[in-house]
């Protein structure tokens, strides 16, 4: 099915292109950024108007454009973007491809071996780098595929989400099943609490309380925000044969931070869920 997003019916337009439609014809170029614009077809202008061929228009525009002689229409769309390799692992046997859109990899689509999937709503900055990892991290002899993109960058910006793909022990095909991996935030929302005064950041985990003296630190008391912030910059990487997310804990608008919530993953119940959880100070 053809994704129209313009259509166009022919109407004299058309037929004086398609047939032979006697009237005074004068040939006439047509230069679209200081190129002459070919064509099978010449323009021609014909009493006072420009008749010109859709299709060599349509293309030096950037359009794709059928011709639909039965219903006597023609449609102008745009281009299908066309893939690219934007990361592999070959110890996997994993490659990834994308399109670019609004300055983002979309419309993913990855390939281990003789196995396909699609992921249209996946997105990842063309800014940074596409992270590919094949360890085993839930520790059952059998190595994963991890995949990392970055969601959001900018300044004070750096925000990650992870896809894990368990590869060895499937048939093919099985390994397009996903493992979910629980949201650091809504971790962190759960067990840590936190509180912030113009000389202390006090994060409590559990019965685990630290308190970093930022009175020295020179900060302008009014610079401060009302409370410990964390989840602009989230970061993941594999400890120790782990999956761990990393959120810098911050206390300015200008990213001063005093340290990181490191959250350590298990697999348990089918998913990735939270094993352990800390807070290491700067």
């Amino acid at each position: 099915m053809m994704k129209n997003r313009q259509l166009v019916t022919t109407t004299i337009l058309a037929s004086l292109i398609f047939s032979n439609v006697a009237f005074a014809e004068t040939p006439i170029k047509i230069v679209f950024h200081k190129k002459e614009i070919r064509s099978d077809v010449s323009p021609q202008l014909i009493e006072g108007k420009a008749m010109v061929p859709l299709e060599a228009m349509g293309q030096a525009l950037g359009y794709d454009v059928q011709r639909d002689h039965q219903k006597n229409t023609v449609y102008i769309m745009d281009k299908e973007p066309i893939p690219q390799l934007v990361a592999a692992l070959p110890a996997a046997g994993a490659t990834l491809y994308a399109v670019i859109k609004d300055g983002y990899f979309t419309n993913f689509e990855l390939k281990v071996n003789n196995g396909i999937r699609h992921f249209p709503y996946w997105r990842s900055s063309i800014n940074r780098e596409i992270e590919l990892y094949y360890s085993d991290i839930n520790q059952d002899g059998v190595n994963e595929l991890v995949i990392i993109l970055t969601t959001g960058a900018g300044s004070g910006v750096s925000e990650k989400e992870v896809h894990v793909f368990n590869l060895g022990r499937s048939t093919p095909g099985e390994f397009l099943n996903e493992s979910y991996v629980d949201n650091p935030i809504i971790v962190a929302m759960k067990n840590v609490k936190t509180k912030l005064t113009a000389a202390n950041a006090e994060i409590t985990i559990g019965n685990r309380r630290t308190v970093v003296n930022i009175e020295k630190s020179g900060i302008n008391p009014s610079h401060l925000f009302k409370d410990i912030a964390y989840g602009s910059i989230i970061e993941y990487e594999i400890r120790n044969g782990e999956l761990t997310a990393i959120l810098p804990t911050l206390i300015t608008p200008g990213g001063e931070s005093v340290g990181s919530i490191i959250i350590t993953y298990e697999y348990k119940d089918k998913m990735y869920q939270d094993k352990n959880v800390m807070f290491v100070p700067n």
